[in-house]
């Protein structure tokens, strides 16, 4: 009797289908889950509609803005990969946005330290260390062109009581590009901190101010310089450039406050040992600022700790998508921000000849200011107008140094 009743239940259960471990969705991309390992296989793909200026030498219409494909892999707590092909290819020099893994030791606390060798962003500012598809902006201001690069690095980096302290180290190896996808070498090392004094406070205000302080040094610089707009527009261009040294420090200082967010950094950068530039250094002659709020009126939070940002918003944003369910169903999410940016470049560089000012300018500033709606996860349309005042009239702004023009993105996430 008792093995009747186990074949009967073992029949039973051989008609349920068995779950598989694949999905696929418009909102997710395609995933596999099967303990210990989670795979991912999606991407990002932004396609923009430009008005330029008449006084612009780019034609307006429609652009492909990004398109990278992302491959990533975790295996527990512990091992996690990512391999991004760029399949726009203008912004990378290798065909790659990222190509990295990443090892968290269990043995420490939780998030201390992160362990990552590979193809990697170097940004160390607030705003570029942003994942350009959650920039509440179309576009880094001018402390991205003039600073960050993609490189073969190891990193180290890891957040104490729960962000207060975030840090980040990078040995860069030289086999680098700048956020134009123009080839850089020279081996980078560079260091990060970003610390919420406040945050252990039980206040309304104060626990939402954060500070960032990074610098990098540069041994052996050889390569393009080049600063552009918010828009891809050269601002300053010098085709080569040899240096004993290339270094600099940001100084940054921020404030969260639910779905408000204030930030304003200074970059001071410079050459040292130019060659070509006779006995003169230009150490902290490139100078870059930019101040930018946004704001979330549909109410979602702001989260600038650095260790959580590689992974993107999460889930939760927007908090009432137009595919939620029940009472989770909404508009979505509605945010707006404005920007201003000033580039300023020695002038000694344009009297030793390094460049011009028919194709650069020695001074920049732009103002830009965005709106955008993100109806679900996954989907995004933003309108951003740019308007940039550059001195000595470069050709590319039709010799008039000035410029207002507009740019309609629709980006898909997944």
């Amino acid at each position: 009797m008792h093995l009747l009743i186990a074949i009967a239940l073992l029949l039973q259960d051989s008609d349920k289908p068995a779950e598989s471990p694949w999905s696929f969705s418009h909102r997710d991309g395609v995933r596999y889950t099967s303990p210990p390992w989670r795979l991912h296989a999606g991407g990002v793909l932004a396609v923009d509609l430009y008005k330029y200026d008449e006084r612009n030498v780019r034609d307006s219409g429609p652009a492909l803005g990004r398109a990278v494909v992302r491959l990533e892999a975790w295996r527990g707590e512990e091992w996690s990969a990512r391999i991004a092909p760029d399949l726009h290819g203008i912004d990378t020099e290798y065909g790659f946005e990222e190509a990295w893994v990443s090892w968290v030791p269990s043995f420490v606390p939780s998030r201390l330290l992160r362990v990552t060798a590979g193809l990697q962003r170097i940004a160390l500012a607030i705003e570029t260390s942003i994942p350009e598809e959650d920039l509440p902006f179309v576009g880094y201001s001018v402390l991205d062109p003039m600073a960050a690069r993609t490189d073969l690095a190891l990193r180290f980096d890891g957040e104490w009581r729960d962000g207060i302290v975030s840090y980040q180290v990078d040995l860069a190896a030289g086999v680098a590009y700048d956020p134009q996808g123009r080839k850089r070498e020279g081996a980078q090392y560079s260091a990060r901190v970003m610390a919420y004094p406040f945050r252990w406070l039980d206040w309304r205000v104060l626990p939402g101010l954060f500070i960032n302080l990074a610098a990098f040094w540069n041994p052996d610089f050889e390569g393009e310089y080049d600063v552009t707009t918010p828009l891809r527009n050269t601002a300053f261009t010098v085709k080569t450039l040899h240096a004993d040294r290339f270094e600099g420090f940001h100084l940054g200082i921020g404030m969260e406050w639910g779905p408000f967010r204030l930030i304003h950094e200074n970059l001071r950068a410079g050459f040292v040992d130019l060659e070509g530039g006779g006995d003169r250094n230009f150490r902290n002659e490139l100078h870059g600022w930019t101040a930018s709020l946004t704001v979330l009126f549909t109410g979602e939070s702001y989260d600038s700790r650095p260790y959580r940002l590689r992974d993107g918003r999460g889930a939760g944003f927007p908090k009432c998508p137009l595919d939620g369910d029940g009472e989770s169903q909404g508009i979505g999410a509605i945010e707006a921000g404005v920007r201003y940016s000033n580039g300023d470049i020695a002038r000694e560089l344009f009297e030793a000849g390094f460049t011009d000012d028919r194709t650069s300018s020695q001074e920049f500033r732009s103002f830009s200011a965005v709106v955008s709606w993100y109806p679900t996860s996954w989907l995004r349309a933003s309108l951003e107008f740019v308007r940039m005042l550059l001195d000595d009239d470069p050709a590319e702004f039709g010799g008039q140094g000035r410029d207002n023009s507009w740019v309609f993105r629709i980006q898909y996430d997944f």
